[in-house]
């Protein structure tokens, strides 16, 4: 919980179930499926793994062959994001211990107010000398259906006068394309609705030449850095393009950090994103990692970074860059990367739902003993955010000689973000 202690959870559920429906009677040979299911199913995987790393390193390579030395050093010195990035002299450095940050509790201090005189005006009742509760709203995930779900909720929390009394709101998924794009436009939530119902009217892939112009300006800044890249670099593109549309061509240059400035007088809810590691030793139990509009980092490393400076080469506990901050395009392309997923991880959620009477137990045996065993712990590869590790060789953490970390999205654990409140 990072301390954030005695908040009321409203829990926004927009998950996605699984039916399965039972059939009395089987017309096929039931080895004969099973043989020709695995063999479709390790066909699938190759195939949908083959063209991801395929697509990723023709992209990667052909942007690299024209990224010289020279090149690189003309990118930093004339991309806007790389000059108009006000932390490019700065030094940013790791903090240590699940304690809130300064600016958080600072932030707590002028929403508490705030939020008194809400719940007073909800409630009809004075307040005065009574305990004033953090509430937190809890949103699930599922991409856009979730995001429209999510943004409907806010909408009726505003009309009956509950949003003004909540602290924290924390978001996985979908939802955090909803909160993101909502605390990123500054706009009231219902002008926000009615903006967003336009836009998913619209093809998710299409762009035109000069979007594109935006997103292969994005890219060159990152390989210019030496940065990683990975699907999510495009996917996150493609739902800046579509979701951050009103900042024009400033769409792939919209930041996290710069929601500071809407939250620092506490005028709206502490909006609180989240993805979890993705590496496969932890996959079974993987660890929450949260990002705010001040840092990134998470309960289990007890480590936080500033949100500018996520995505930066570290050494020891300093970066040794300056590169720009990672847009927060990128950052819901992580945050909604259920792409991602551990085909082991998966096969658990199934297999207790297959509750067919006697064929039920032979088929999670040999399903889970034959076909799933073999591909077990895997993910297809490069679809999760790959950034630089900002805790690389700090003493007494466990990753500390990873380059990078990889992060996917935190359904992938479970879809409701209870852990960072």
């Amino acid at each position: 919980m990072k301390h954030r202690k005695y908040l009321i959870a409203v829990v926004v559920v927009l998950s996605i179930f699984v039916v399965f429906k039972k059939q009395s009677t089987f017309t096929f040979s039931f080895k004969k499926f099973l043989k020709e299911g695995k063999k479709e199913l390790e066909k699938a995987a190759k195939t949908i793994e083959q063209e991801v790393e395929k697509a990723t390193k023709t992209i990667k390579s052909e942007l690299e062959g024209l990224l010289a030395t020279s090149v690189k050093n003309k990118i930093k010195a004339d991309q806007r994001a790389v000059k108009e990035n006000p932390y490019k002299n700065t030094v940013a450095y790791v903090r240590k211990g699940n304690q809130l940050p300064a600016g958080e509790k600072a932030y707590l201090k002028n929403r508490k107010p705030k939020v008194k005189m809400a719940l007073e005006k909800f409630l009809g009742r004075n307040l005065n000398g009574k305990y004033v509760p953090k509430i937190a709203f809890v949103a699930s995930g599922g991409g856009y259906r979730s995001m429209l779900g999510t943004t409907g909720f806010l909408v009726g929390a505003q009309n009956i006068g509950l949003l003004d009394t909540v602290t924290y709101m924390t978001s996985l998924s979908g939802s955090t394309w909803a909160l993101g794009a909502w605390m990123a436009g500054g706009l009231p939530i219902n002008e926000f609705r009615n903006r967003l119902v336009k836009k998913v009217g619209k093809k998710f892939e299409n762009i035109t030449v000069s979007e594109l112009g935006l997103v292969v300006d994005m890219l060159a800044v990152k390989l210019a850095f030496d940065q990683p890249l990975s699907l999510v670099d495009a996917f996150g593109a493609f739902i800046a393009n579509r979701l951050l549309d009103d900042f024009g061509n400033n769409r792939q240059m919209v930041y996290l950090s710069q929601q500071k400035k809407r939250i620092e007088k506490g005028e709206v809810l502490f909006p609180i994103y989240t993805s979890v590691d993705g590496r496969l030793a932890v996959a079974s139990n993987p660890p929450w990692v949260e990002y705010t509009p001040l840092e990134i980092g998470s309960m289990a490393y007890g480590t936080y970074v500033p949100t500018w400076a996520y995505g930066r080469k570290f050494s020891g506990g300093k970066s040794i860059d300056f590169a720009p901050e990672q847009s927060l395009g990128y950052h819901l392309g992580t945050f909604g990367a259920a792409f991602a997923f551990n085909w082991g991880v998966a096969w658990e959620e199934v297999e207790g739902k297959i509750t067919i009477p006697i064929v039920g137990p032979i088929i999670k045996d040999v399903i889970g003993k034959k076909i799933v065993d073999s591909i077990s712990g895997k993910r297809i590869d490069k679809t999760w955010a790959e950034v630089r590790n900002f805790m690389m060789n700090m003493p007494g953490q466990e990753v500390a000689a990873r380059k990078t970390m990889k992060f996917v999205d935190a359904g992938m654990k479970f879809s409701l973000p209870y852990p960072p409140v």
